[in-house]
């Protein structure tokens, strides 16, 4: 039976939940809560790396300007939902939405 029939990019648009923003900071610092559309951070490093989670439908690069005008950045990686992820939720459901 086929779920579904559609490009990667729309997959993970439709199923993907959420990706991960995982910034590099000069110096250590408190988690960054409070960031529109992110769900969870995980702080790692003493404070040097931080992993936030947010929203598909969030903007990575709103985000980042968000990150980057209250503490100095080392460096910035954006982590999107897997494949294998992608088919996890598709046969974990009923293949609706997620959001």
């Amino acid at each position: 039976r086929v779920l579904i029939d559609d490009e990667l990019t729309a997959l993970r648009t439709r199923f993907g939940g959420h990706r991960c923003l995982v910034v590099e900071l000069v110096e250590p610092a408190a988690a960054l809560v409070g960031l529109p559309g992110v769900v969870s951070v995980t702080v790692e490093a003493q404070g040097l790396r931080q992993r936030l989670e947010f929203d598909s439908s969030t903007s990575a690069a709103e985000l980042i300007a968000w990150v980057a005008a209250r503490v100095p950045l080392r460096d910035v990686a954006v982590a999107e939902p897997s494949i294998e992820d992608l088919v996890r939720t598709l046969y974990a459901g009923d293949g609706s939405p997620t959001h």
